[in-house]
């Protein structure tokens, strides 16, 4: 089988003819994570969009900015209603203890 050679930023390199397999790693939710991180952090998708191409949940997605220090956007209504439902929750604990 020849080699197929692309171009890209770095120079030329070699493409793989086969699907890239890496031990332990599920690659393809992995590059989607990135990908979905990349695109949030560039404001080109939501974090509910985000977080559907991710494949996670909104808490884990959250996580994972808070991790690389990428800030949360949104609207201050939007803050203020999630402290709310913080609140309420909080207080709901509260009651069952």
């Amino acid at each position: 089988m020849p080699v197929v050679l692309g171009t890209g930023s770095r120079g030329v390199y070699p493409a793989c003819p086969e699907p890239l397999k890496v031990p332990g790693i599920d690659l393809e939710s992995g590059l989607k994570t990135e990908l979905a991180i990349h695109l949030y952090r560039e404001g080109l998708l939501t974090e509910a969009n985000a977080c559907r191409l991710a494949g996670i949940p909104r808490l884990a997605f959250a996580a994972l900015l808070g991790q690389r220090k990428i800030p949360i956007h949104g609207h201050p209504a939007d803050l203020d209603k999630d402290l709310q439902t913080y609140q309420e929750w909080k207080q709901e604990q509260d009651g069952r203890e």
